[in-house]
């Protein structure tokens, strides 16, 4: 039997949670403000474009012809490589032995990850390729899509496997997402997504959009592309002859099938330009100002009154993650997506409450949660920013040896730290907004058809649950003076 999400069930959990909680809940909240949920910020001497996260490494490609290597953990720098040209978006895929970086010179080169230690590392490949739609690995193996053929890449022989092109898969382009499954590489032609056999190079399946027009959206990066188990989901926007349109897909690699699909016309020109996946629910934004998150199953949908940056959304089971930058205009352009402040937001799935908040002075874009870390692009400082899905940054830092002294980190304007460029900082207690335990107060309730339920409004429930607060410690000092 379905089940949708009810304003009572909504109410009666939310202020049952907050009587519950009474002191103790509010002392907590105070220790939260004291809290930031950055753990290191690597700053790049540049743009980043691109960046690449392993169990214990981290690749981050510019626009300034380098890449550098940092430490997972810590943040510290590892290594330098220096290119002769900018890295693509998107240009950086990493296997066990191997870094493969896709420039804008329409370069491809390898190198061997053991020899990058020094900063004077020499490619063992190099070759000519297009900008590339996507990249992804398995198995020592590198996946590459171009506008107009598909390559799998073995980067130790360098050399590859097998090549196909856009007239043996009867397409007009090839375009994002590419993620190697496994039900095989998946990737997208004009009007359909495909399945290519990894070991054969041949087409298995073709799974038609069937939408009105072509998803012209997906062959124009950036289209936000995540992964979460069998699923593969991609938003976008898209325009249906004289109107303007937001896509969201999700397919199942399993199954080789859609399990959700929004495609709605709309007379607002904002770009949709963020989305995530998890094994049990989509999150997308929705137009200007709303972001949903609905169960694949479609048996429950919230909605957020946020108006996410280029890619945005990060989601695990817990968790959505969202990079708001409400009071931006709205543009098709995306040219002010590198202005304005941050309100990074934590949302809990289950009770969606704010778990935390954080707030940045600068642009934070390009969300994506691996392990217990998020992170995220700082545009305006050139930092790649790793923080903590629970909040507290300093729970995830490593601890300092006998022989260390933590740094003190200098405070900026953009709540960074003094950095020259070439290192990493611990910026904990220097951004403008701590990580805040709070409850929403921006966002509504639908029951999963769109229908709004009346008097759910976040901020109303905000007051509610304060009164039912106050009200508590009236009690309990009554009480005490009997």
């Amino acid at each position: 039997m379905k089940r949708h999400t009810s304003r009572r069930q909504f109410v009666s959990g939310a202020v049952c949670g907050s009587i519950v909680g009474g002191l103790a809940g509010r002392a907590a909240g105070a220790r939260a403000q004291e809290r930031s949920p950055i753990v290191w910020s690597a700053s790049v001497g540049g743009t980043v474009t691109a960046y690449a996260v392993t169990a214990t490494d981290v690749y981050i490609g510019t626009d300034r012809n380098r890449v550098r290597h940092v430490d997972r953990a810590s943040g510290e720098p590892v290594a330098t490589v220096d290119l002769e040209a900018g890295v693509h978006p998107g240009g950086i895929a990493v296997t066990d032995e191997h870094l493969v970086v896709a420039t804008r010179d329409d370069r491809l080169a390898v190198y061997r990850t053991a020899d990058l230690a020094g900063d004077d590392a020499t490619p063992t490949y190099r070759t000519q390729l297009p900008r590339p739609v996507g990249m992804d690995t398995r198995d020592g193996l590198v996946a590459l899509g171009t506008r107009d053929g598909l390559f799998v890449l073995d980067p130790a022989a360098g050399a590859f496997r097998w090549q196909l092109f856009t007239d043996e898969l009867d397409v007009d382009f090839l375009a994002p997402p590419l993620v190697w499954s496994d039900g095989g590489i998946v990737l997208t032609g004009d009007t359909s997504v495909l399945f290519v056999d990894p070991e054969t190079g041949e087409l298995s399946v073709r799974v038609p959009f069937e939408a009105p027009n072509h998803v012209d959206v997906l062959s124009h990066l950036p289209a936000a592309i995540t992964t979460a188990g069998p699923y593969v989901a991609y938003t976008g926007s898209d325009t249906h002859g004289c109107c303007p349109s937001w896509a969201t897909f999700v397919v199942d690699t399993e199954t080789r099938e859609f399990v959700y699909r929004d495609f709605a016309r709309t007379s607002d020109a904002t770009p949709q330009r963020a989305g995530a996946v998890t094994e049990s629910a989509v999150v997308h934004q929705r137009g200007h100002g709303t972001v949903r998150r609905r169960s694949l199953d479609g048996t429950d949908e919230f909605q957020l009154d946020y108006d996410p940056r280029l890619d945005g959304i990060a989601a695990t089971t817990d968790r959505t993650f969202v990079a708001d930058g409400s009071g931006l205009e709205a543009t098709n352009t995306g040219q002010n997506l590198e202005r304005g402040p941050t309100e990074l937001v934590a949302v809990d799935n289950e009770g969606y409450g704010i778990a935390w908040s954080h707030t940045f002075d600068t642009p934070i874009t390009r969300l994506r949660a691996d392990g217990e870390f998020l992170f995220g692009v700082d545009r305006a400082e050139g930092r790649l920013v790793a923080m903590a899905q629970s909040g507290d940054g300093v729970a995830l830092r490593p601890a300092a040896t006998d022989s260390e002294t933590p740094s003190q980190p200098t405070a900026t304007a953009s709540g960074g730290t003094a950095d020259d460029g070439s290192g990493t900082s611990n910026p904990g207690a220097a951004s403008t907004g701590p990580a805040t335990a709070t409850t929403p107060s921006r966002g509504f309730l639908t029951n999963g058809d769109d229908q709004v339920l009346e008097g759910v409004g976040l901020t109303g429930l905000s007051i509610v649950i304060t009164i039912g607060g106050i009200l508590v410690t009236l009690y309990d000092m009554v009480r005490g003076g009997n």
